[in-house]
């Protein structure tokens, strides 16, 4: 059809005025825009974005994200491609085009690395905003309290999610009626109070007092209350503490729940006060703790155990002294005098058993060991013990919610590893831990690797510390005329050794060198001008390699594992703290044995020819196998009674004064220097011109002189440098 350009026009006017009336009309049957938002995500999809699934068992992803304090995480959209940012950048409120929502604001903090989980409960996909009550005059209040609350305690994370909770709901309040609190809201305020219960400070959670006697008041107590729950969701899931801010041996990064998804799933929860009793540690250890802390706060402090145990002579099953019957009443191995002097069968019982307890040679003799077993946590304060406890609560809530059906315990404290099949220990051995000025780290990671007849790397701390002064100070002169003689310090401790760099290498368990892959000759080297940790110093396979017959490795940043060592003679010591970070097994054939029939049914008959071709065999595993290495202190055992341990490096007042907020000791700690700095990984220094001594960490010792000629203390006998110390 042909208009002219008048009948063009005439059409067009006609236009501009029909079809805004008919949008007009047809808005009155279309969802409001909070509704569009929620169809936008009806589209055929999983159950649930992989940014807030849960992990899946014995996965450890949630392992590896970290919780950054200044950074807030993201919160939970009805769309699960939109990230919300807390805090200054606030989730878009629910009346918000759903394609204005859709654009990333530049502004944006970058998304969430994986810290903050969608809290249980909490619906995947909120359900769009509610209308606050006809007339109820509160609940705009309640969106400019949101808009402006927040102190100085509280998280901005907290904080972001309040408003923009309020902000959906258009104020609707969850704890507020104008009759005063809900039932919800009292359960809820009843259970935060009892916070230290827990193991939490209860005078962290501000609370409100009433429900508000005016709108203005009845706001406050709403938004008040929401802060304290996010705060409890906060220290009850992740703990009150950043792990690696206190040590860089506490290599652990707890998660946190979005916070808006606590709010939207306690609304919703039938029962306020279990939700919130939900969000602590499930493992049945947490449990006995807590149920030790409460049994602890009924007893009166007087000083704790009073039986302390003299120093006196040797006794063994048969000997009859007055002493025994002291021994005997510690040990709870009861017996009517006169004859409980006599050590009998009963207290040969009792003694063994506790002998095992503690890692001790079980061997029924009361000499000075035992009796200093005997002794410890004797005088000990009820406070001491709470504290210790609570340092121990705080320290599952960094684990991981699932540990895996099958998974490898390494407890540092104790210098023992265990291996659990579903729930079930099937192995326990001793291990060598890291000596406390080269701390064995506390994380979690999957095995991944079992290697036989494995070579061995030098790391780039022992590198730069250790065998770069001996390289420098090696001469043609004075020969070390037997090798453990060198490695031990005994003979020509001032020096590397004679015969030059290769024969200090050879002595030092057979070394060789290698630069960008390519063997080097160490005697056309100049070692006081290179950096030494561009070189490689690999320790063949053999019955001389540092690592035994079998290693078994875990990827981690500290470059720690687990292997095998022909120092068999240190797992008869009752503290095995002898390593650069790394722990030796006592049975690693025992341990392989079951990790490889776990993971593909290997047989020890395979194990054995495997080792007998004397090459490097490598099983890379096929099936999830956490690792997890800790340091509990404090731990129930079989009886769930509370079992205490040497706190080998001092970590757990470092923990427990940042709990306090001021400094805390225990009687009886060690003292030990930890550096403060997050600990880096160990990485080739393929850009560096410098030679410059390191930590155990893999840091630049202060004040060193960058060729290593300064004076610096050196190790004597046990303590001098080993292949088999790492």
């Amino acid at each position: 059809m042909n208009l002219s350009f008048t009948s063009r026009l005439a059409l067009i006017a006609c236009l501009s005025t029909v079809v805004p009336q008919a949008m007009a009309q047809d808005a009155d049957n279309r969802p409001p825009l909070a509704d569009l938002d929620a169809l936008a995500t009806t589209e055929p999809q999983t159950e649930a974005g992989p940014e807030n699934a849960a992990p899946a068992p014995g996965s450890l992803d949630d392992v590896k994200a970290e919780v950054t304090p200044h950074k807030a995480p993201a919160v939970h959209s009805a769309n699960p491609s939109v990230k919300n940012a807390a805090a200054k950048h606030e989730a878009p409120a629910a009346s918000d085009s759903p394609i204005e929502s859709a654009i990333p604001d530049p502004l944006a903090p970058p998304e969430d690395d994986g810290a903050a989980l969608l809290a249980p409960g909490a619906p995947a996909h909120p359900a769009a905003a509610a209308e606050a009550p006809a007339g109820d005059a509160v609940a705009p209040l309640v969106v400019e309290r949101a808009a402006n609350a927040g102190g100085k305690a509280d998280a901005r994370d907290d904080v972001g999610a309040v408003k923009a909770f309020y902000n959906a709901t258009k104020g609707k309040p969850i704890w507020t009626t104008a009759e005063g609190f809900t039932p919800a809201a009292l359960k809820t305020i009843r259970e935060i109070r009892a916070a230290d219960s827990y193991g939490l400070d209860a005078t962290a959670f501000e609370l409100p007092d009433s429900a508000g006697a005016t709108p203005e008041a009845r706001a406050d107590a709403e938004v008040k209350l929401s802060l304290a729950v996010l705060k409890y969701a906060r220290h009850a899931r992740g703990g009150r503490l950043d792990p690696p801010s206190i040590s860089p041996a506490m290599d652990r990064k707890p998660h946190v729940y979005v916070p808006k998804s606590v709010l939207e799933a306690i609304a919703s929860a039938d029962e306020a006060d279990a939700y919130l009793r939900g969000l602590h540690p499930k493992s049945e250890q947490f449990r006995q703790l807590r149920q030790a802390l409460i049994a602890l706060g009924k007893v009166t402090d007087s000083g704790a155990p009073s039986i302390r145990i003299p120093a006196g002579k040797t006794f063994k099953p048969g000997d009859d002294d007055a002493q025994i019957a002291l021994i005997r009443k510690r040990l709870n191995a009861g017996l009517e005098a006169p004859r409980d002097t006599i050590y009998d069968e009963a207290l040969l019982v009792a003694v063994n058993r506790f002998q095992k307890e503690r890692g001790l040679e079980v061997n029924g003799i009361v000499d000075k060991k035992l009796r200093a077993a005997l002794n410890e946590g004797v005088g000990v304060s009820v406070e001491e013990k709470k504290m210790r406890l609570i340092v121990n609560m705080e320290r599952w809530r960094w684990m991981p919610d699932n540990l895996g059906d099958f998974y490898v315990w390494n407890s540092i404290p104790e210098q023992i590893t265990r291996v659990y099949d579903r729930g079930r220990m099937v192995l326990q051995e001793r291990i060598v831990v890291g000596k406390p000025t080269s701390q064995t780290p506390s994380f979690s990671a999957n095995m991944q690797f079992v290697i036989f007849n494995p070579e061995w790397g030098v790391p780039d701390g022992i590198k730069a510390n250790e065998i770069a002064p001996k390289l420098r100070r090696a001469a043609p002169s004075a020969p070390v005329e037997d090798f453990f003689d060198f490695l031990g310090g005994r003979r020509n401790a001032g020096g590397g050794g004679g015969g030059g760099a290769s024969s200090v290498l050879q002595r030092l368990g057979g070394l060789r060198v290698t630069y960008n892959g390519r063997d080097v000759d160490p005697d056309s080297v100049d070692w006081s001008r290179v950096d030494v940790r561009r070189y490689s110093f690999i320790q063949p396979a053999g019955p001389r390699n540092a690592l035994g017959m079998v290693k078994f490795r875990f990827p981690n940043k500290h470059d720690v594992y687990m292997h095998d060592t022909p120092e068999k003679s240190l797992f008869g010591s009752a503290t095995r703290a002898f390593s650069h970070g790394c722990m030796r097994t006592q049975n690693p054939l025992r341990f392989a044995e079951v990790i490889l029939a776990y993971d593909n049914g290997t047989t020890p008959e395979q194990i054995r020819r495997q080792i007998e071709t004397g090459q490097t065999v490598e099983n890379k595993l096929t099936k999830t196998i956490p690792v997890h290495m800790v340091y509990f202190t404090a731990a129930p055992d079989e009886k769930g009674e509370i079992r205490y341990f040497s706190d080998l490096y001092g970590l757990d007042a470092r923990v427990a004064s940042a709990l306090k907020g001021e400094s805390f000791r225990f009687a009886g700690d060690p003292v030990v220097a930890v550096a403060q700095e997050p600990a880096q990984p160990q990485r080739e220094a393929r850009d560096t011109t410098s030679d410059q001594r390191l930590d155990q960490y893999g840091r630049p010792l202060r004040g060193a002189d960058p060729y290593g000629r300064e004076p610096q203390p050196r190790p004597r006998n046990r303590e001098a440098w080993s292949p088999f110390d790492w």
